[in-house]
C-alpha cells in the first residue's frame, strides 16, 4: 500500500457492518459544515430532508462525527414518505437516537409522524408532560394514546441514548441501555403524514430545544438493547456504500481498504496489484453517450505508471499514463491529456454540457478536447481488465450524474463532498463526511 503513516487508521471493508441495513428507512448522522442546513439521509433509499426554519448542523460537542443537529425550539426537518414510517400490524421496528436537552418543556419532540387533526393517529418520540422524562406515544385512528415513559429524568444537558423497540407486539422503551417501560401495542400505524425531526406536527408544535445525533429508523427488526459506542454504520459493508438513490451494489475484489486521514476525511486506498471495485447499471445509468453528464472525484496520484481510475470496456477510460498526465477517453480513441500534480490531492470534474466537453482541475477549466463516452453497463473503479492494470493510490468523493452538467464555468475548488442530486447514478464518499484538503 502506498499510503503510509503511523497516524493512519485502516479498516477492512467488513469491519463495521449493519446486518439489518436493508431494513433501515432513515439514517441521519447530522454531519457537515458548521451552520449547514443540509440533513443527509444515508439509508438504502435516501430521502431528501426539508428544513423548516431554525435547525442547523453544529460542530459543538457532537456525540459522534463532526456535527449534530441543533434545534432551537422552533423549526424542524421533514422527510416526505408516509408509508415508510408506518409499521404494519404486529410488525417489529426500532427507532433510536442520541439526544441532549437542558430544557424543561412539556412534550418537546425528538421525532414524530403523528397527526392530531384527523383523529389522533401515528407515533411520537418525545419528552413527557413534565418535560423531564423520555416518552413514546402511539395512537390509531380515533383511539386513545398509548404511552411508554421512562422512570429516569434525562433533561440534564448530557447526551442520552433513546431506543424504542416493538418486538412481537410489545413496545419497549430503553434509555441508555436500561429497559424502563413496556406495553403491548400490536396495532398498525396509519400512513398519513411525513416524518418530522424536532417537531410533533399538526397544530401542536412541541418543537425540540437541544441537540440530536445519529437518528435511525428500522422496520421489520427489533434491535438488541445495546448502547452504541460509534456512529451507526452507513451500510452492510460499513463504509462502502452507494449514497445515490440507486443504492447500487459495490463489489470489492482484492485489497481495497478505508484510510482515515482524521477530521472525518476517509478515502479508499487501492493496493496496485489485486484490489478494485466494480458496479453495474442495468438501467442505462452509466450510458453517458449523449446529453449532459458529470463525473467527478478527488484523487492523489503517486507516480507516472499506467494505472486506471475508472474503466468500462470500449466505453469509459480515465487513467494516469507514463507521461505523468491524466488521460480521459472513451476506451477507443485517445482524447484529453491533463497535466496533474503528483502526491497532492486534486479534484477532477469531467463535464458534458450542451455539446461542450469540459475538464476541470480544482475548479479551473483545463481542456475542451474530449469525446462522448460510449454506453457502459459495468464500471470498474481502479482496474482495467484489458491491460490489465490496477490503481495504486487513493480516491475520494466519486460522483456520476446523468442529465446535469454540474459545472459549466470555473468554480472554487470543492471544500465539501459531493451530494446526491437529481440524476445521480453513483455516489461513493467512502464513509467520509469531509473531503481531503486540496
Amino acid at each position: 500500500m502506498l499510503v503510509t503513516g503511523a497516524n493512519l487508521k485502516r479498516q477492512a471493508i467488513a469491519a463495521v457492518t449493519d446486518p439489518y441495513f436493508s431494513n433501515v428507512k432513515l439514517l441521519l448522522h447530522f454531519d457537515g459544515g458548521n451552520g449547514s442546513t443540509y440533513f443527509q439521509d444515508l439509508s438504502p433509499i435516501p430521502l431528501t430532508g426539508t428544513v423548516n426554519a431554525g435547525p442547523t448542523i453544529t460542530s459543538t460537542n457532537p456525540k459522534f462525527g463532526n456535527g449534530c443537529g441543533n434545534f432551537i425550539g422552533s423549526g424542524y426537518v421533514s422527510f416526505l414518505d408516509t408509508a415508510r414510517f408506518a409499521p404494519a400490524y404486529n410488525e417489529d421496528f426500532t427507532i433510536e437516537a442520541w439526544f441532549k436537552t437542558s430544557a424543561t418543556i412539556s412534550y418537546q419532540n425528538i421525532s414524530s409522524n403523528y397527526e392530531q387533526t384527523v383523529g389522533r393517529l401515528g407515533w411520537m418520540f418525545r419528552m413527557s408532560v413534565d418535560g423531564t422524562k423520555l416518552q413514546f406515544t402511539s395512537s390509531t385512528y380515533g383511539g386513545s394514546d398509548v404511552d411508554v415513559i421512562s422512570t429516569t429524568s434525562c433533561n440534564d444537558g448530557n447526551w442520552h441514548f433513546a431506543q424504542v423497540v416493538r418486538e412481537s407486539g410489545t413496545l419497549k422503551l430503553r434509555l441508555d441501555g436500561v429497559e424502563e417501560s413496556t406495553v403491548y401495542f400490536p396495532d398498525a400505524y396509519t400512513a398519513f403524514t411525513d416524518l418530522k425531526i424536532g417537531y410533533q406536527g399538526s397544530t401542536q408544535g412541541n418543537q425540540w430545544s437541544g441537540q440530536i445525533d445519529d437518528f435511525r429508523f428500522t422496520r421489520g427488526i427489533a434491535r438488541p438493547n445495546v448502547v452504541p459506542t460509534a456512529a451507526f454504520p452507513n451500510n452492510s459493508s460499513g463504509w462502502l456504500s452507494d449514497l445515490s438513490a440507486n443504492n447500487r451494489t459495490i463489489s470489492s475484489i482484492g485489497s481495497v481498504t478505508q484510510v482515515d486521514l482524521g477530521n472525518n476525511v476517509r478515502v479508499a486506498a487501492f493496493d496496485g496489484s489485486t484490489g478494485y471495485l466494480s458496479t453495474t447499471a442495468t438501467n442505462g445509468g452509466f450510458d453517458l453517450s449523449s446529453g449532459n453528464s458529470t463525473i467527478e472525484f478527488f484523487f492523489k496520484p503517486t507516480d507516472t505508471s499506467y494505472k486506471n481510475i475508472l474503466y468500462s470496456l470500449n466505453s469509459i477510460a480515465v487513467h494516469m499514463f507514463t507521461d505523468g498526465k491524466l488521460w480521459i477517453n472513451n476506451g477507443v480513441a485517445e482524447d484529453a491529456k491533463i497535466t496533474v500534480s503528483l502526491n497532492v490531492w486534486q479534484h477532477i470534474a469531467i463535464v458534458f454540457s450542451s455539446g461542450s466537453k469540459l475538464v476541470y482541475v480544482n475548479g479551473t477549466l483545463v481542456s475542451t478536447t474530449l469525446q462522448f463516452f460510449n454506453a457502459a453497463t459495468t464500471l470498474n473503479i481502479g482496474y482495467n481488465q484489458s491491460v490489465p492494470n490496477f490503481w495504486n493510490s487513493t480516491l475520494a468523493g466519486l460522483r456520476i450524474v446523468k442529465g446535469t452538467a454540474v459545472y459549466t464555468s470555473n468554480f472554487a475548488a470543492p471544500t465539501s463532498l459531493p451530494k446526491a442530486i437529481s440524476g445521480t447514478q453513483l455516489l461513493l464518499n467512502f464513509g467520509a463526511t469531509a473531503p481531503p484538503a486540496i
